[in-house]
């Protein structure tokens, strides 16, 4: 029976199921014991590997979450630097751009303007 499913997961299992049914036709067909060790061995590669692969993935996930952690607190301390930094020079002052701060626009001022008195003639 063909089968579609293409997973290696399927794959190996059908390798798997290969090597265990041959064995008790090996006295009938004795040139195929070299390939059924070879394929049993290679899915016995495949699954350790995948299990090696779970623990590569997870140590990477424990590494991202220390990298965010760690970007979390850089930008907290910056934010802080920042702040001191904007305190003593001033918002608007030029000097920020230097430590990689943006200083504040300065807006003109919105009050309204009243036109000048007319005087009467």
């Amino acid at each position: 029976m063909a089968t579609k499913d293409r997973s290696l997961f399927a794959r190996v299992g059908r390798w798997r199921s290969l090597v265990e049914n041959a064995q008790e036709f090996l006295v009938e067909v004795p040139q195929i014991e070299g390939d059924l060790r070879e394929l049993g061995q290679l899915a016995d590669d495949v699954v350790a590997l995948r299990a090696e692969r779970m623990v590569q993935e997870r140590k990477l996930r424990e590494i991202t979450l220390r990298i965010r952690a760690l970007g979390r607190r850089g930008d907290n301390i910056r934010g802080r630097i920042g702040a001191s930094l904007k305190g003593r020079f001033g918002f608007t002052a030029p000097l920020l751009v230097q430590f990689g701060f943006t200083p504040r626009k300065t807006v003109p001022s919105r009050e309204p303007t009243l036109p000048p008195p007319e005087t009467s003639r």
